[in-house]
């Protein structure tokens, strides 16, 4: 017996049609696992035309991955674990796809971390603390930006006093640029 791995549960006429059963079910017949399949179309590119997986409209976008050096994954974790407080209000409001994307703290990407990142949207969000005033610090960041822009990342700063102050007006402009910039998601 086999545990079925998929979650067709977000499909309900492909599930009544074959039947699937749930995540964590067992399957009598293993020769029945893949006949929801065109015989003429291989499994890959089903998932991409999002008959498997998860269930988002958006999960059916390229997201581009951008390596990173991997010993900044500790540090990253290390951020995430110590966040600032602006950085706990945004999350709060961000998290769990309540913008209509998935947004991840603390993402390493090349040879950086930043506060908040979309996948999908290729969207960095930061916040800017009294750390980040220093002519060093401003040097810094521009080069950082400047680079990962050149990866195709985009960003939206905002300082540690919008974020607390005026919370609201940040997530209207962060809505507002997912609104503007939603459609340049390049299908698969």
């Amino acid at each position: 017996m086999k545990i079925f791995k998929y979650n067709y549960s977000c499909y309900p006429k492909l599930r009544e049609i074959a039947s699937f059963p749930t995540v964590g079910e067992k399957m009598e017949d293993s020769s029945l696992r893949n006949t929801h399949l065109n015989k003429d179309e291989s499994e890959t590119s089903q998932i991409q035309r999002g008959i498997k997986g998860r269930c988002s409209s958006y999960d059916r976008y390229r997201n581009i991955f951008i390596p990173y050096n991997p010993k900044l994954k500790e540090l990253a974790r290390d951020l995430r674990r110590h966040s600032t407080y602006t950085e706990i209000l945004l999350w709060q409001q961000i998290k769990n796809r309540k913008l209509g994307f998935q947004f991840h703290r603390q993402v390493p990407l090349n040879e950086f971390i930043v506060d908040f990142y979309c996948h999908e949207l290729m969207l960095a969000l930061e916040i800017d603390g009294s750390s980040h005033d220093s002519e060093q610090a401003i040097v810094y960041d521009d080069l950082r930006q400047q680079t990962l822009e050149n990866l195709g990342v985009r960003f939206l700063r905002f300082t540690n006093d919008e974020v607390s102050t005026n919370l609201k007006g940040v997530i209207y402009t962060v809505e507002n640029w997912i609104n503007e910039h939603k459609g340049d998601i390049t299908p698969l």
